[in-house]
């Protein structure tokens, strides 16, 4: 379960914002979610030359894969101003987060945004309602 929500919500996201950016490729990246005993078992990864995004059971949030993507909308950008540009609208559009609402609170966090007006923080629970999780399941 945990796979096929995923999947679909990287479908969808994929498709509602890949028309703002120059991915390296256009069709949606593929996802594989890592269950225990399985490497990587913590964290995420995107690859945009492979167009594939692996994320551990245990990170799988809505928050993490919005992190991923926009690595893949921003291919070479790492954690720059246009991945934190891209990754800041998919929040504000996913999850309804104002921009100076995000200001505050990565200045809470010690995070300077003057440089860059948006950055996004994959930790669940950082902004509001953004510790969405994928329905627990077994991998098939």
């Amino acid at each position: 379960m945990v796979i096929e929500a995923a999947t679909a919500y990287t479908t969808g996201l994929w498709r509602r914002h890949v028309h703002q950016y120059r991915p390296l490729h256009s069709a949606v990246p593929s996802v594989d979610v890592r269950f225990a005993g399985m490497e990587p078992v913590n964290g995420a990864h995107s690859n945009a030359k492979q167009h594939t995004i692996t994320i551990s059971q245990a990170c799988a949030h809505k928050s993490w894969v919005i992190h991923e993507v926009a690595h893949l909308f921003t291919p070479g950008d790492h954690h720059g101003s246009a991945w934190r540009r891209c990754a800041m609208r998919m929040w504000e559009d996913e999850f309804g987060i104002p921009v100076e609402r995000s200001r505050r609170q990565a200045a809470e966090h010690g995070i300077e945004l003057s440089a860059c007006p948006r950055i996004l923080s994959p930790r669940p629970g950082w902004l509001p309602n953004c510790s969405h999780r994928f329905p627990n399941g077994e991998q098939e």
